[in-house]
């Protein structure tokens, strides 16, 4: 499998994912990769049914998308996580990448705000210095005819997180 884009965002599956992203990176396949999203029947029938039907989608748990993902396989996936820990988690675990394509995570008590739509508390920071590490860019953009991407890392240093 490929990765045609991993994208952290809170909202999970919405009409930027089925509209502009999935329109940019052709995908074989969604997986929605969250632990109590995937244990909550209701909210897992409410990402099923905004896919868009031409694509096979999933709503897996962290250990169910380590045990399906094969490096070896064609299908390109589009892989969606509300965090950067969970983004890191795969990124470990051998899901292979060189860029990530951050959109929303929502503001709560204790948090830095980062962009309009993207804040980061204490652990998202310290998974995203990690995966900077590993050599893998984050891209910010909400959708892609917005402007041009901009570089995540940049973006931390100039409002002083990083």
């Amino acid at each position: 499998m490929k990765v045609s884009l991993l994208r952290i965002d809170d909202r999970y599956i919405h009409g930027q994912i089925t509209v502009k992203w999935l329109s940019r990176y052709k995908s074989d396949m969604i997986w929605v990769v969250d632990d109590k999203l995937a244990k909550n029947p209701f909210l897992k029938q409410m990402q099923l049914a905004t896919a868009p039907e031409n694509l096979s989608t999933e709503v897996l748990t962290m250990d169910e998308c380590l045990r399906k993902w094969n490096p070896n396989g064609e299908e390109k996936v589009f892989i969606i996580v509300s965090n950067p820990k969970d983004a890191l988690i795969l990124i470990e675990n051998g899901v292979k990448l060189s860029t990530l394509n951050i959109g929303n995570i929502g503001y709560k008590q204790g948090m830095s705000k980062v962009t309009e739509t993207v804040s980061l508390n204490s652990d998202d920071l310290e998974a995203v210095k990690k995966i900077f590490n590993k050599g893998i860019k984050m891209f910010y953009q909400q959708v892609p005819e917005l402007g041009r991407p901009i570089d995540f890392e940049e973006k931390l240093k100039e409002k002083k997180i990083l």
